[in-house]
């Protein structure tokens, strides 16, 4: 049950654990490492946070290896780092210990990562789910629950959401990335605080994308990026028609179904 036997030292079965994250063997990566790390935040709460402090900061430091090298093993590391990291804002959601600078250092480290990280595979039959851009979402959704963010930090990660989706790829995006992006914008609308014109001028960037970059020869890269941005219109198109309206004004949520309704009839016919 994840307990620890008294004879073993917490530190070096953490160190041990974080060397995992970045192993090719999805047993020791998913099942091992990431499991453990869930149990013992959350469920178990064996870290004080002056060690939750010291994994956050090899996590974030995790982020930045090895991302001039591509499809490398490093990006496991990179992916499951920020997987991770996911679960130490959530435990900061639910019981802050984060001083407000140490969050938006992490923020703005997790952004920059973002923007850099250019292995997108889902899963490779080799090394399993490498999954970086929906593991980065995932993050990004529990940083916009965290009451640390507000206003402007939610248009900067819905922009850097945007920047990623136009980015040229020859990626399309078939394991639920665009779901678990879309989610991370369904919850910046929860929040209530990003103003309704910022989320407008941004989906206007979609559009602007298609009337500057589509043409009637066919392009792998331009192809892709268009099926990415448009999987990814309907999936939040469709979450915000179903929201509870209860922290939203009505005419906020209608006003948003429509201006998303618009680009993503722009992104099917």
């Amino acid at each position: 049950d994840y307990s620890i036997p008294e004879v073993h030292d917490l530190l070096d079965w953490t160190e041990e654990l974080l060397g995992y994250l970045g192993s090719p063997g999805p047993a020791l990566r998913d099942e091992i490492a990431y499991r453990t790390f869930q149990q013992w935040i959350h469920k178990h709460k064996v870290y004080p946070p002056k060690l939750l402090r010291s994994i956050r900061d090899i996590l974030i430091d995790n982020l930045f290896v090895g991302l001039r090298q591509e499809n490398a093993d490093a990006a496991l590391l990179r992916s499951f780092s920020a997987l991770v990291l996911s679960l130490i804002v959530y435990y900061d959601t639910l019981d802050p210990f984060l001083e407000q600078d140490e969050f938006d250092e992490m923020l703005d480290a997790v952004l920059r990562y973002f923007e850099a990280e250019s292995d997108l595979r889902g899963y490779d039959p080799k090394v399993g789910w490498v999954h970086a851009v929906a593991h980065t979402a995932d993050l990004l959704k529990f940083m916009v629950r965290n009451k640390k963010t507000e206003n402007e930090n939610h248009e900067f990660i819905l922009q850097s959401i945007a920047n990623k989706l136009i980015a040229s790829t020859d990626t399309i995006f078939v394991y639920d990335e665009d779901e678990r992006l879309a989610l991370t914008a369904l919850e910046i609308v929860r929040r209530g605080e990003m103003e309704f014109e910022a989320i407008v001028a941004i989906l206007y960037q979609f559009e602007a994308w298609k009337k500057h970059n589509m043409s009637p020869q066919f392009d792998p890269k331009l192809f892709a990026t268009h099926q990415n941005i448009k999987h990814f219109l309907r999936s939040w198109y469709f979450q915000v028609t179903k929201i509870e309206t209860e922290n939203l004004p009505e005419d906020y949520q209608e006003g948003l179904v429509c201006v998303l309704e618009r680009a993503t009839r722009e992104y099917n016919f």
